[in-house]
């Protein structure tokens, strides 16, 4: 048996992870940057933000004893002022090596 089927992993949330969806959902709202909005280069922009960035692991019950320290709201907005470094970078980089299909030539 492994570790993680003792462990409920359910209740563990990498808080990073929800910060990044947010900055994502933030750019296509704000429609400052235009940029492709389909499932394949949502989630390349997804993927490659979240590779630069620190995983950021709480449990339930712990995030909502810590939303009120110091120290969570520190470290929320040191991450999330780096994500949305990260985001912008990871939509440049989609749009420069796009391979969703909208934007990948067909062979003839």
């Amino acid at each position: 048996m492994f570790i993680q089927d003792e462990i409920f992993t359910e209740y563990l949330r990498n808080a990073t992870e929800r910060i990044v969806f947010d900055e994502i959902r933030s750019a296509l709202d704000s429609q400052t940057i235009q940029f492709c909005d389909c499932d394949i280069c949502l989630q390349d922009i997804a993927a490659i933000s979240l590779n630069a960035l620190p995983s950021w692991y709480m449990t339930d019950i712990a995030t909502a004893q810590a939303e009120s320290s110091e120290h969570y709201q520190h470290k929320l907005k040191q991450i999330t002022e780096a994500a949305i470094i990260a985001v912008a970078a990871a939509i440049t980089k989609v749009f420069e090596h796009r391979h969703c299909a909208e934007h990948v030539p067909e062979i003839s």
